[in-house]
């Protein structure tokens, strides 16, 4: 995956979760990276779609990001996680 368009996603969940601590990896189940987000106590959960990072430029990821209001549906999803695709984001349930 394009490292400029998870430096996005990353400048991102940092910005949103200020002092948060963030994990990546990729998921190849989902085809899928996934960010851990450690904020405090809580740990939140965000997979970012291969189709979204490839489909769309940089400009669209970051206002996607903020328009469809990710790191508030990561905040009110505790126990659940959010993956991001071209669809828009929906939440699933953790293992």
């Amino acid at each position: 995956m394009e490292g400029n368009k998870l430096d996005i996603v990353r400048k991102y969940l940092t910005s949103q979760f200020s002092g948060c601590a963030v994990e990546e990896k990729y998921d190849f189940d989902r085809g899928a990276q996934t960010f851990k987000i450690h904020v405090g106590k809580d740990s939140l959960l965000l997979k970012v779609g291969e189709n979204f990072l490839g489909d769309n430029d940089e400009n669209k990821i970051a206002k996607h990001l903020e328009s469809w209001k990710v790191a508030n549906l990561l905040k009110e999803s505790k126990n659940l996680g959010i993956f991001v695709g071209n669809e828009g984001p929906k939440t699933f349930t953790r293992i």
